[in-house]
């Protein structure tokens, strides 16, 4: 019984030296998806005054086989996206740190904007309502 014990230790041990840990797993997620939000950011698209998107993965372009044609891309003006895949209003709605809409916000608005878009809300759906309005005011 207690070698048995030893071994499933070993192996849970091993397994988790292999795949890097949650955190070396958890910081590879958020590492892609910093390295798709800096893309997105580079595929300015339209002219005129200067729009600026905040917002998750559906302002990205995630899944798209051409990021630069998601959503925002409609909008008339030379719009900028500063998109996060999984973010939201509340601090913790991704599991990857600082990338809240208000976390974000400084750096989208320190070009100047005629016209600021927020989208999102879809990651913030588990939690708490304070959490929520907490982040919705600090944006």
């Amino acid at each position: 019984m207690a070698a048995g014990a030893v071994i499933a230790l070993l192996v849970g041990l091993l397994t988790l030296v292999a795949s890097g840990g949650a955190t070396g797993s958890a910081r590879e997620h958020c590492s892609r998806l910093w390295t798709q939000s800096h893309a997105r950011e580079q595929m300015v698209t339209g002219h005129g005054e200067q729009v600026v998107v905040i917002g998750d993965s559906y302002s990205v372009g995630l899944g798209l086989r051409s990021p630069e044609t998601s959503w925002p891309s409609r909008l008339p003006g030379r719009v900028h996206v500063y998109g996060f895949s999984g973010s939201g209003f509340s601090a913790h709605s991704s599991p990857c740190p600082g990338v809240s809409y208000a976390a974000r916000a400084p750096r989208a608005l320190s070009h100047g904007a005629a016209l600021v878009v927020v989208e999102g809300g879809l990651n913030d759906y588990d939690q708490p309502t304070a959490a929520i309005r907490t982040g919705f005011r600090a944006l």
